[in-house]
């Protein structure tokens, strides 16, 4: 199974500290069950103004991840049977670039009593876009349609 991951968000965030305002943050999260074969999962969450989280954007970051594998029991089961819909997920990205350069993701299943899986701890995974500091978005997550340039076979 592999993954790639979208996420922006536009705000202010003092890096190193846990002060930011946000704006408005996103993510997408695409699932395909492995390389060359299409996309055939999309979650989406949406984080809009919030202060003092530790989204430490500056002004705008985006990121784009290539393909990358996604091992372990857990996030292959839970990702891979869609079981997140409507759970709760926080995603970081943390690293510097501008253009190309590699991030490190993690992500977090939180359960209703706040219990949290760990579906996702990768390090440096090829991305384009920019961002400065580290991107975190908290929110309950969609099941969103496969876009359209994700639904022919990639690499």
């Amino acid at each position: 199974m592999e993954a790639k991951l979208w996420i922006s968000g536009v705000g202010v965030g003092i890096p190193r500290t846990a002060f930011s305002a946000n704006l408005a943050s996103g993510a997408y999260l695409l699932i395909r069950p492995g390389p060359n074969l299409p996309a055939t999962q999309c979650f989406g969450l949406v984080e809009n103004f919030t202060l003092g989280s530790e989204g430490n954007t500056i002004l705008y970051g985006h990121a784009e991840t290539e393909w990358f594998p996604v091992v372990g029991d857990a996030a292959q089961k839970v990702l891979g049977h869609g079981a997140i819909k409507g759970g709760e997920l926080e995603i970081k990205v943390s690293g510097t670039f501008i253009g190309k350069g590699q991030i490190d993701i993690k992500v977090l299943l939180i359960d209703d009593d706040g219990e949290a899986m760990s579906l996702l701890d990768k390090f440096n995974i090829p991305a384009v876009g920019g961002q400065i500091s580290s991107t975190t978005i908290r929110g309950k997550v969609r099941k969103m349609p496969v876009p359209a340039t994700e639904q022919k076979k990639a690499s």
